[in-house]
């Protein structure tokens, strides 16, 4: 049986895998549709777990019990050696938020894993000359030497040369982002510094968890609400934002903007150039209501507006501003012309409202315009090829 001071020590390790194991499942539950940052952030909890686990066995050392000094030499070299893989994911995921291209972060992670293959040549090394980094004794009990501050040194140094890489785009790093950047500069590194003080409790791996949790209730939740080709709210958001509202009995606009000849740019531009003309739509669309409302994309080539307003007539205002800026977002294009039909419904007191007829509603005056304008000869600008 372990001690109670033994058992006392993991206390804070257990705690710390509880905490990921919660965040995993949230991630987990959505991660075929996810964005691909929330999948970074999936390997970085994961890893984080991981590296934890491989880490719980090596202060679970039973005094005298020389027959698994095996095993927990073995626990140690794994968890010394695989110490760096969630600083690497969150490289990873820095560079995606920043830079926000899939590629590039494909491309630039073997870099990143430079430090994992130093820190394995450094454990390598006290494989054969035992107590440069640690060594156990014969009670088992872990004896750091003067070499175990080159770990922490390799990986902030990392850190330092990457910081700069991102400082070339410091204006896109600021609000949330600026402080889950902050939170992850200064909570593990705050932890490592303790732990050099402090050998006999776990404190490095704990504060690494509460960057992650930080974290991930400052920016990845609101993340995860967000359509990862146009980066605006997707269908769920919009959904639990609409029930809110029927809830509170507070008027509002629901607005259905549908793309037309959005197959035809397809088939004669390529799929490229049509995931170019969503993002430009969502962009538009957003720049065009105010902060309140929300700006979904609901699937395909449609998107949804939520327009908190107590104005009868905002949807068709917002209609003619959207109509207006892309007549002259068409002149600039000679290729084809982007354009949309619009159904829209006012709704003044929306307690006790059925959403699913009203979503009916406004998809057949959404079709309604869209028969108008093929009838006026104003079929909507197809694509000229």
């Amino acid at each position: 049986m372990y001690s109670v001071s033994a058992l006392g020590k993991i206390d804070v390790l257990l705690f710390s895998l509880l905490i990921l194991a919660g965040i995993l499942i949230h991630l987990l539950k959505n991660f075929k549709t996810s964005s691909f940052s929330t999948r970074i952030y999936t390997l970085i909890t994961s890893g984080l777990f991981l590296t934890i686990l491989l880490e719980l066995p090596t202060w679970l050392a039973n005094e005298g019990n020389l027959n698994r000094q095996d095993f927990f030499y073995l626990m140690n070299v794994l968890s010394h050696s695989l110490s760096s893989l969630p600083t690497v994911a969150w490289m990873a995921y820095f560079d995606y938020r920043i830079y926000m291209d899939k590629k590039g972060v494909i491309r630039r992670t073997p870099l990143y894993l430079i430090m994992t293959l130093l820190i394995l040549g450094v454990v390598v090394f006290n494989h054969f000359n035992r107590g440069f980094v640690f060594a156990l004794s014969d009670t088992n009990t872990l004896e750091r030497g003067f070499g175990s501050v080159l770990i922490p040194l390799i990986v902030y140094a990392e850190i330092l040369v990457v910081l700069g890489f991102y400082l070339r785009r410091r204006k896109m790093i600021s609000g949330r982002l600026a402080q889950t950047l902050l939170l992850y500069l200064l909570l593990p590194v705050i932890g490592s510094v303790i732990q050099m003080r402090i050998s006999d409790t776990s404190i490095n791996w704990p504060f690494y968890t509460l960057a992650v949790l930080l974290n991930y209730n400052l920016l990845e939740k609101h993340e995860m609400n967000k359509d990862e080709l146009t980066r605006i709210p997707t269908r769920a958001q919009l959904l639990n934002r609409l029930k809110y509202k029927v809830n509170s009995g507070e008027s509002f606009t629901l607005m259905l903007a549908d793309l037309n000849h959005f197959k035809t740019i397809n088939d004669n531009f390529g799929h490229l150039e049509g995931d170019k003309v969503l993002k430009t739509v969502a962009s538009l669309l957003t720049s065009l209501t105010n902060t309140e409302d929300t700006v979904s994309r609901y699937g395909g080539d449609e998107f949804v507006l939520l327009i908190e307003s107590e104005k009868e007539d905002i949807g068709s205002l917002i209609g003619n501003r959207v109509e207006k800026r892309l007549n002259e977002i068409n002149r600039q294009n000679s290729a084809y012309a982007i354009s949309l039909s619009f159904g829209y419904k006012f709704v003044r007191s929306p307690k006790g409202i059925n959403t699913d007829e009203l979503f009916s509603e406004v998809d057949k005056n959404m079709y309604e315009d869209k028969l108008k304008r093929k009838l006026s000869g104003d079929n909507l600008a197809a694509p000229v090829v």
